[in-house]
């Protein structure tokens, strides 16, 4: 009996290795690989935010979005990857681009770029009458250079 839950218990912590040997080394998904769910302008994807955000969410998260717009600013965030504003109508909401850490930028600030990310939802609040926030989105590459 005790060789037996002996022998269960390293069958279950081998099969346990395993499993978090694969999740560790799994490959990262990326928009790159994937074709895009929906292929929007900045004020597209603005607008569907504003109207109904909630349905938006449901719509887009985890998604990846081919999205086009004009550079508002560009930088590079605390881990090192590249961070793409591209602005919309409302000077106050953004959509935010997390790049991949081997994508290149040519473009500057005023040029109209095409990315594609996977869509994490928005942080768009309404304070003072005024909507403010960003659209967000991750695993980020650049369609157009």
């Amino acid at each position: 009996m005790k060789k037996t839950l002996l022998y269960l218990s390293a069958i279950a912590l081998l099969a346990g290795v395993g499993i978090a040997y694969y999740l560790f080394n799994k490959p990262q998904r990326t928009a790159n690989d994937e074709k895009p769910f929906a292929i929007l302008t900045t004020d597209q994807l603005y607008q569907e935010f504003v109207e109904n955000d909630t349905m938006a969410y449901k719509k887009y998260q985890g998604k990846v979005l081919q999205v086009s717009g004009v550079i508002g600013k560009t930088d590079v965030d605390a881990s090192g990857y590249r961070v793409v504003n591209l602005i919309t109508e409302n000077g106050d909401v953004n959509v935010v681009i997390t790049l991949m850490k081997d994508a290149v930028v040519s473009s500057h600030v005023g040029d109209s770029l095409t990315v594609k990310g996977i869509c994490n939802g928005s942080t768009i609040e309404t304070m003072l009458e005024m909507l403010m926030g960003d659209i967000q989105l991750n695993q980020g590459v650049v369609v157009n250079k």
